[in-house]
């Protein structure tokens, strides 16, 4: 663990959230730390339904809220293309309010979300919620389809791909810029252009600076989806991996899901990773 991190902002998963609600982290370790949730924490705690989760336990499900509500120093309410777009350009959008402390407040204090009426008039936002996750699942199977054999077709193809890397990860910064462009396009009605290719390279400089974390992480995530023909591919990858959109410059990351942890610091990511094993 980074002394340099000490005391600063914490990006959490929402696993922290259960493993807080639940006990299976100890209050004692987070009194150094500011931990924060994000949207997509009480997104994902929103859209958990047993219509939608295999393992799905009310207990802790409403502790989850509850060590939210209970834990958190700060809730992030932008989702991440919100967030994404204000770190590029602070204070040229306005986004939509909310109050994601009255999710939690909900989640935790009342059962009638569970109820089958309830998910029932709420069905096509379950759906389009499920849609998204697995859109993502069938979008990274395809590229590993087309991708992998070319890759592994011979060892100085594998080791050539291996060389690439920091290449690869420049088509990660176009990918958070399209993104941002695409919302800012859809929800502002805007275009965003350059005047010259000073100005281009220089936000396309600060995007990769800002959301580092993030396109570190992915890269390796496709690295090894390529390279290791059998790693799985979940629909929940996609929360996963957005939600690293909110880590910045000082910030840490805290995820108990063993998976997150090797891949975050196989991306050279080690010292801004934060898990129950690190602070025992």
């Amino acid at each position: 663990m980074n002394k340099e991190y000490m005391m600063g902002k914490v990006i959490c998963d929402t696993n922290v959230w259960y493993y807080l609600g639940s006990g299976k982290i100890a209050e004692g370790l987070v009194k150094n730390y500011k931990l924060v949730a994000t949207w997509v924490n009480i997104v994902e705690l929103g859209y958990a339904h047993p219509r939608t989760k295999i393992d799905f336990s009310i207990k802790d499900w409403k502790n989850a809220a509850r060590a939210i509500l209970m834990y958190s120093d700060e809730i992030i309410e932008l989702d991440p293309f919100e967030f994404s777009t204000e770190k590029i350009y602070p204070g040229h959008f306005q986004h939509k309010n909310r109050d994601l402390q009255e999710v939690l407040r909900i989640i935790s204090d009342s059962d009638n979300t569970l109820k089958e009426e309830q998910y029932k008039s709420n069905e096509k936002y379950f759906d389009m919620y499920m849609r998204i996750k697995d859109g993502f699942k069938a979008t990274i199977e395809n590229y590993r389809t087309e991708s992998r054999p070319q890759i592994v077709s011979s060892k100085t193809a594998k080791q050539k791909y291996k060389d690439s890397q920091e290449i690869e990860a420049l088509e990660r910064v176009k990918e958070v810029i399209w993104d941002v462009e695409e919302y800012i396009k859809r929800d502002h009605k805007k275009i965003i252009e350059f005047d010259n290719e000073t100005e281009k390279s220089s936000y396309f400089n600060h995007t990769y600076s800002s959301f580092k974390f993030h396109i570190l992480t992915k890269q390796r995530y496709l690295r090894n989806i390529l390279l290791q023909g059998k790693m799985s591919i979940h629909p929940n990858d996609f929360g996963d991996l957005t939600n690293l959109l909110y880590v910045g410059k000082s910030e840490q990351y805290w995820t108990e899901e063993n998976r997150w942890s090797s891949i975050i610091k196989e991306a050279g990511l080690g010292d801004r990773l934060i898990t129950r094993q690190i602070l025992n």
